[in-house]
Parts: structure tokens; C-alpha cells; sequence
């Protein structure tokens, strides 16, 4: 869908609409940047974007309501890539950090650094967010807090993992227990937020609607749960020869409020869960990174972050957009970020 009248005009104000880096639904040559650009539209649901070279800086969001507002907010949190959101609804523009976590009742940080009413200028209470004052870094300078990397969505969930994977270890568990049990889950939520386990399925496979709910219900449940996964995917993700979980309910506790979005420091309960439907690639990658810490010097597992994959595919495979598409083979894939991206 192309941006309506307001949200192109609201752009075109802000010095984005028309310009190289500018891309929306109309948009025909997009080039290297055509694969964060459908993330963005398909998984973020963002209706245009600015790009500077290949990297996304502005998403621009039309909305009906400031929850709409909220909830593309948080989706953009959770891809990790756009620093800031422009976004319009019937009565206000509104700019916010895409760097500051979703906010709760216990969060000090705002996301929303500016807004202008109906009526206002838009040009005079968001001129700091023009095209060039973002390119230029000055919204980051003039909010630091807001786009401090601590609040980043990639810090934020592996600090929460580091926290898990201690609390889970003095539960009793072994590093093993710990990385199966940790890898398990991570891949059902992983599944369900990216709709390969609908509710539907999941009720065919047990009594309860979601994983979270499973965890709450006892080891029972979850054990139930995971021997029903092993029958029906291939592998041995869940395969209990060899790899048998002890599910000591504390532990299963911790899981379930680390999957419910509490922050496991403060233990303050947020409205905002991880939505690995739209958490990037690389960052699953660098959470398995994080359980292999005991044995990664060994085994030499290290993975590819994102900006040294693209930098690579940049330079030695340019995509021209054409019929003429290169093949690439990855025989050490790893999290297979290369060939994802």
C-alpha cells in the first residue's frame, strides 16, 4: 500500500519525499536495499522508508490510533535496524527512537522524542528530525539516552539470556541441560512467533494454546510437549535419546518470565514479549553464541555479524536486480547468515 496523502506530505516537509534514499510501495529501483525494505514493509509494516546507501535510518508508519503508533514501534524495536520512526495518525505527527526499548509503567525513557499536533508545524517542532539533521547524527546527539545501545533490543535480550542461563545453572543443571533446554525453547518460540506453530497446532500437540502457558503448567506439560515436537520434526532437537532434560519447575519458571518479557534483573513485568517473528537472523545466531560460551574457544564457534556479512556481499556480489542472480555456497553456515541475507 502507498502512503497516504499525509504521511507523503509530513516526508516530503522533513526533506525525505523524493529523494535517492526515499523508498515506499511506488518505489521501482531499490537495488541492494531490497531485502531490509521488505522486512520492513512485510514484517515491520512500515509504509515507506529513508535509506542512506544500503542502511535503513527513517521508517515512516501511517496510523489510525497512537496504539497503532505503539505496536509499530515495538515491532521496529525488535528488528533492530531503524533508528528512528516518523509516524501520523488523524491528530499528530510523532518521531520516536526505534533504539529505546518498548516502554513500561516502570520505564523512566521515553521512545517518543517529539510530537506535533494538528494544526502545528511540522516543519518547526520536528525540525530536528529532518533528513539532514538525521544523517548528520544530531538527533542521536540530542539523545543520548534514547539512543544509548544499552537499550538496543540485541543488549537487551542477550543481557536477559546471560541472566537466565546463570539463574537456570543453580537450579542443578548441567551446561548441557542448560544449552538443550535454552535451544528448545528458544526454537518453539521462534516457531510459533513466525506461525509455524499456530495455536491450532499447538493444540493438537497438547492442552495449552501457547509455550508460555506449557511452562506454567509444570515439567509434565513440557516434557509432553517436546516428545510430541520429536515425533513431528526431523533432527534431534527434541530427541530425548541421549539428550534427556531434568524439568525442575524453577527452572521452568525462569524460562517462562524470561519469554513473557520480564526483565530478569529489576523482575519489573513489561507489555512488550520478544517477537522473534521479526528479531533479525544474526541475533538468534549470536543467542546460541551465548549458550556455546563454555566450550566456543574448543569448538570454534564464532559467528558472522550482520555488518561484516553485508560488507561482504557488497563488495564481491553486487545485485543488479536483474534475471542474472549468483549462486552462493556456504559449506560452514553456521546460523546460515550468509545465505539469509
Amino acid at each position: 500500500m502507498a502512503p497516504t496523502t499525509n504521511l507523503t506530505n509530513v516526508a516530503s516537509e522533513l526533506g525525505y519525499g523524493g529523494t535517492i534514499g526515499y523508498v515506499d510501495a511506488t518505489t521501482n529501483e531499490i537495488g541492494a536495499r531490497d531485502f531490509v525494505w521488505r522486512d520492513l514493509r512485510d514484517k515491520c509494516g512500515v509504509d515507506a522508508a529513508y535509506f542512506r546507501g544500503a542502511v535503513p535510518l527513517v521508517a515512516f508508519f501511517e496510523a489510525q490510533s497512537a496504539s497503532d503508533v505503539g505496536a509499530a514501534h515495538r515491532r521496529l524495536w525488535n528488528f533492530g535496524r531503524v533508528p528512528v520512526l516518523i509516524a501520523t495518525t488523524p491528530d499528530e505527527v510523532i518521531a520516536m527512537s526505534c533504539v529505546t526499548a518498548p516502554r513500561s509503567s516502570n520505564d523512566a525513557i521515553n521512545p517518543i522524542l517529539r510530537s506535533a499536533r494538528q494544526g502545528q508545524s511540522v516543519q518547526t517542532i520536528l525540525h530536528e528530525f529532518t533528513r539532514f539533521n538525521v544523517e548528520n547524527g544530531k538527533v542521536a546527539a540530542s539523545h543520548p539516552e534514547q539512543f544509548n545501545r544499552r537499550q538496543r533490543v540485541d543488549y537487551r535480550l542477550l543481557e536477559n539470556l546471560k541472566r537466565l542461563r546463570s539463574r537456570l545453572l543453580k537450579h542443578d543443571l548441567t551446561n548441557s541441560d542448560v544449552e538443550r533446554l535454552l535451544g528448545r525453547s528458544i526454537f518453539i518460540r521462534y516457531m510459533e512467533d513466525r506461525g509455524i506453530l499456530s495455536t491450532d497446532h499447538l493444540n493438537e500437540l497438547g492442552p495449552f494454546e501457547s509455550f508460555v502457558e506449557t511452562l506454567r503448567a509444570g515439567p509434565d506439560a513440557v516434557a509432553a510437549l517436546f516428545k510430541a515436537l520429536s515425533e513431528h520434526f526431523n533432527g534431534d532437537v527434541f530427541t530425548s535419546s541421549g539428550a534427556q532434560v531434568d524439568l525442575i519447575p524453577a527452572a521452568l519458571d525462569d524460562l517462562g518470565h524470561f519469554f513473557a518479557g520480564t526483565d530478569l534483573e529489576s523482575g519489573q513485568q513489561v507489555l512488550w514479549p520478544y517477537d522473534f517473528a521479526v528479531i533479525p537472523p544474526e541475533l538468534i545466531s549470536s543467542i546460541y553464541e551465548q549458550l556455546l560460551v563454555e566450550t566456543q574457544r574448543k569448538d570454534a564457534a564464532y559467528y558472522t555479524p550482520r555488518h561484516v556479512v553485508d560488507l561482504v556481499l557488497d563488495e564481491l556480489v553486487p545485485w543488479s536486480g536483474g534475471d542474472d542472480h549468483p549462486s552462493i555456497l556456504d559449506p560452514a553456515c553456521g546460523s546460515g547468515i550468509f545465505l539469509a541475507e
